[in-house]
């Protein structure tokens, strides 16, 4: 299930990354903050939960994640960092097949 939330609801190292990115990149603006929870193991007691953070400065979108789950052992503290130029997406957008281009 998605919730869009605000970036003092995500775990400190998610805002501690994020904070620092649009310190150094004062241009930068958080187009959403959300969170996906799921249960995707066959013990469906197990609840992970993504919180994703979705930034822009020009045309470069940057993207900040981190997954908690309910299970210790499952818990991957890092915050996962991924970016992209706009003319990248729409490239791959363009290469993408049609049922995809129609979302």
């Amino acid at each position: 299930m998605k919730a869009v939330i605000h970036l003092d609801e995500c775990p400190e190292a998610l805002k501690t990354e994020v904070q620092s990115y649009l310190e150094h990149q004062p241009k930068a603006e958080i187009l959403s903050v959300q969170t996906w929870t799921s249960t995707p193991y066959k013990d469906k007691t197990i609840i992970d939960t993504a919180y994703t953070v979705y930034t822009l400065v020009g045309n470069y979108f940057k993207i900040f994640s981190l997954r908690i789950s309910t299970k210790d052992e499952y818990n991957i503290p890092t915050v996962r960092v991924n970016g992209m130029i706009a003319g990248e997406i729409a490239e791959i957008i363009k290469l993408s097949p049609e049922w995809f281009q129609n979302l």
